[in-house]
């Protein structure tokens, strides 16, 4: 009867053996498979991190270039409406056949350029530079007379309208009599400087051309 019950023994042993080699044994590799669970998780956490992380990057990087592309837009806005400020008086100089009087587009809006002779805190030369401090200035600018003195169409959509102001110098020739250079006949530099503003108010561009025309 021991006999039979060591070979039963032994029987019981080979078999349990052979189910905890096939993975049929449900407690034998329960340890084992709770440790995958966790490695699991943490790659799978980690995995949403770096996805989160590049999510937020991506996002941050879209509205840097979105504020980007608006700031771009409003300096070629201003520096557009300023290019049309300078055209409006250049205009309206070319459609005169009589060199224009001071003041003539209204008060400020011409006026006698600086020369080099002049000294540098003169009324002509520093007619132009209070006018650009008051157009870089963080309040509304009124230096200078609008493009509408000129002629111009108002700017639709424009925070302000394009401000404009001449500088002329008067250079006669020679071979002209007392009568013509008593009316100013010769040649003329103007210097037209426009600021131009973008439809946010916050982006200006000022603009600068000079151009000469002779009057008989």
């Amino acid at each position: 009867m021991v006999a039979a019950m060591d070979s039963g023994i032994t029987q019981f042993a080979r078999l349990s053996s052979r189910l905890v080699c096939r993975g049929r044994f449900p407690y034998a590799s329960r340890g084992r498979v709770r440790g995958q669970r966790g490695a699991v998780l943490v790659v799978g956490l980690a995995i949403l991190a770096v996805m989160t992380i590049l999510g937020v990057g991506s996002m941050r990087s879209s509205l840097l270039e979105e504020r980007m592309s608006g700031n771009l837009r409003q300096q070629t806005d201003a520096f557009e409406a300023a290019e049309a400020g300078v055209q409006a008086a250049l205009t309206a100089i070319e459609d005169r056949q009589l060199p224009p009087t001071p003041n003539l587009w209204g008060a400020g809006s011409i006026g006698a350029g600086c020369l080099a002779v002049d000294a540098v805190d003169s009324t002509h030369c520093a007619r132009l530079d209070a006018v650009l401090a008051d157009w870089r200035g963080t309040g509304v600018p009124s230096g200078g007379v609008p493009i509408t003195n000129f002629g111009g169409a108002e700017l639709s959509g424009a925070a302000e309208q394009p401000r404009i102001v001449i500088e002329q110098q008067f250079v006669p020739i020679n071979s002209l009599g007392f009568d013509e250079h008593a009316r100013q006949l010769g040649v003329s530099f103007f210097t037209v400087t426009a600021l131009g503003t973008g439809t946010n108010g916050q982006s200006g561009r000022i603009v600068q051309t000079t151009i000469a025309k002779v009057y008989y």
